[in-house]
């Protein structure tokens, strides 16, 4: 669909169509981890939209997702100098989201640096005083702030900080999203015990939960597909259910 939107806005000439495609077609594949092809697409954008003087932020939300994958691909001084640009855009526009992106980004920046406290104190900032109403950027920046938390060993505040942006994202429907933020809680350790739950037991529950797959929570943890139907049928018990449809559920009571 974003190929034939593409071809359309070549096709009549409207750029801020294409721009936004583009824009689109980034997020997509920056959400499925190819960060490699999102910033490719993102540096194109961005040139493009230099090109025909549509720059500001409102009209394509691409900011943030160039920053963010820059900063995985380990290009911090390109990120850096895309951090201090949207940094000058939020506080000349007084704009809400622009503001959380840009203190996400910041955080983000800093953790990549090593600088773990400081990122934890820039993203805890970003959560609380987000004014933006807009739920999605809300559960990216917890998302972001509960891996600071978990790689600086604030084990108690990273499993909440995750564990509410995997609701956020569940709610809002965003698929690809709950995997990040189970995945990541997946990593934290000296998980405390919930009904008795070993913590392979409640990893497997966690990303059960979210809709993997046998083999896929397998490859996660380094397990076998039996291991995982093992330590599930161990949970279902524990936890008095019968299916894998009762366990969200289940599990948000703890």
């Amino acid at each position: 669909m974003i190929a034939e939107g593409l071809e359309l806005a070549d096709r009549f000439g409207v750029i801020p169509a294409r721009l936004e495609m583009m824009a689109t077609r980034a997020f997509i594949e920056f959400s499925l981890g190819h960060n490699d092809e999102a910033d490719r697409t993102l540096t194109d954008l961005a040139v493009q939209a230099e090109d025909s003087g549509l720059l500001e932020p409102a009209l394509f939300r691409y900011h943030g997702d160039a920053i963010e994958a820059k900063i995985a691909l380990g290009r911090l001084d390109e990120a850096a100098s895309l951090v201090g640009g949207i940094e000058q855009f939020a506080a000349s526009l007084q704009r809400p989201w622009l503001a959380l992106i840009a203190g996400r980004c910041r955080g983000l920046l800093q953790a990549a640096l090593g600088q773990l406290d400081d990122a934890s104190d820039l993203l805890a900032a970003a959560v609380a005083e987000d004014r933006a109403g807009q739920p999605f950027e809300h559960a990216r920046t917890q998302l972001a702030f509960g891996s600071v938390q978990r790689r600086n060993r604030q084990k108690n505040g990273a499993r909440a900080s995750l564990v509410a942006a995997r609701d956020a994202f569940a709610g809002l429907g965003a698929s690809l999203w709950v995997d990040k933020a189970t995945a990541e809680l997946s990593r934290v350790g000296g998980r405390a015990a919930v009904a008795g739950l070993t913590p392979t037991e409640r990893q497997v529950a966690d990303l059960i939960a979210a809709g993997r797959t046998y083999r896929e929570v397998a490859n996660e943890l380094f397990i076998s597909p039996k291991t995982v139907q093992w330590n599930l049928s161990k949970v279902y018990r524990k936890l008095d259910i019968r299916s894998r449809a009762e366990l969200p559920g289940r599990l948000d009571q703890m």
